[in-house]
């Protein structure tokens, strides 16, 4: 690989990098908020033997605990849990990144001499789940948001629970 190469390839890296790092990140902030929400939203000390559950059973059980704060604005309960709701879809692109290496695919024409290489976060075990540079993109967008939604409705649910 020449010099040249090698720096364009790193460059390309890096754009993956700091791509996986914001998802990750947001994705902990939107844990977090999960954390807080079961710490203080139920009427009961739960917090020790809840907060060792996985991140989906984590948002079911919040889900259960909004649902029984009848006073709390339904429309502010309603907006959380739609929230709560897209995490949950979002924490298996979250598992595909957190747990999948950068791969090069190369293909190669059968009779003609081209090739094309392919970068995306993928694993063998789950080669359909495989991101591309693109959909990471939008999928750390989409994370992103979803976390300053998710606190900025914390927020405001705190104020009238806590």
């Amino acid at each position: 690989m020449t010099t040249e190469a090698l720096k364009q390839h790193d460059a390309e890296r890096e754009k993956w990098v700091a791509l996986v790092g914001r998802l990750i990140l947001s994705f902990g902030d939107i844990e977090n908020i999960t954390y807080l929400g079961l710490l203080q939203l139920p009427k009961d000390s739960i917090f020790e033997s809840t907060s060792k559950l996985g991140f989906g059973a984590r948002v079911d059980l919040l889900l259960e605990i909004l649902n029984g704060h009848k006073k709390l604005d339904p429309t502010l309960r309603k907006a959380f849990s739609e929230k709560l709701l897209a995490a949950k879809k979002l924490a298996e692109i979250r598992n595909t990144v957190a747990h999948s290496p950068l791969m090069l695919s190369v293909y190669q024409h059968p009779t003609e001499e081209w090739i094309h290489t392919e970068l995306s976060l993928g694993n063998a075990k789950n080669k359909d789940k495989a991101l591309t540079l693109e959909k990471l993109g939008a999928s750390t967008d989409e994370v992103e948001g979803l976390a300053k939604d998710l606190y900025n409705l914390y927020g405001e649910i705190h104020k009238h629970v806590v």
